[in-house]
C-alpha cells in the first residue's frame, strides 16, 4: 500500500463539517427540534369545541348519575353509545369517552367534557355521513331520472 506523505495511516482526528451558515452545535439543533415537536403536540392535542369527543363527553357528563359512584344506568350508556357511533365515533372510542368522563367524575375533576384524556381517543370518521349524502344524491338523481324519463314517454 502506497501512501503520500499528506495522508497517514490513522488519522488524529476525525471532524464532520456541515458546509452553510446554519451551522449551530448539534445540541442546539436536537434542543431546537425538541421544542418544535413538543410545540406541534400541544397544538394537535387541542380539540375544538365541535369535536365529537367533547360532545359526547358532555353528554356523558349530564348523564352520570351518583354523585361520586359516577354511575350510568345501562339503557342511557347504550343512548349514549349510539349517540357517539352516530357523530363518527367507534363503539369502543364511545365507551372509552365514558369510561374517561367517569373517571374523572370519580376523581372530582373541574370538568369532566375537557379531560386531556380525551385526545388519546381516536377521532371521529365522517365517512358514514358521506356515505348517507351520497346515498341520498343518488336517490334524488335517480327519481329525477326517472321522472324524466316517464315524462318523455308520455
Amino acid at each position: 500500500m502506497d501512501l503520500q506523505p499528506t495522508q497517514s495511516r490513522f488519522p488524529s482526528s476525525l471532524r464532520l463539517v456541515r458546509p452553510g451558515p446554519d451551522s449551530a452545535p448539534p445540541g442546539a439543533q436536537v434542543d431546537r427540534a425538541r421544542r418544535d415537536a413538543a410545540r406541534e403536540n400541544r397544538l394537535a392535542s387541542e380539540l375544538s369545541p365541535e369535536d365529537a369527543r367533547i360532545i359526547l363527553a358532555a353528554r356523558v357528563a349530564d348523564a352520570i348519575e351518583g354523585g361520586k359512584a359516577a354511575m350510568l344506568r345501562p339503557d342511557r350508556r347504550r343512548e349514549l353509545v349510539a349517540a357517539g357511533v352516530r357523530m363518527g365515533l367507534r363503539p369502543f372510542d364511545s365507551n372509552l369517552v365514558i369510561a374517561i368522563v367517569q373517571d374523572a367524575a370519580r376523581t372530582d375533576a373541574v370538568d369532566p367534557a375537557m379531560d386531556h384524556r380525551l385526545t388519546l381517543v381516536r377521532a371521529a370518521s365522517r365517512e358514514k355521513a358521506r356515505l348517507g349524502l351520497m346515498l341520498l344524491a343518488a336517490g334524488l338523481l335517480g327519481a329525477l331520472a326517472f321522472w324524466v324519463l316517464t315524462s318523455l314517454v308520455r
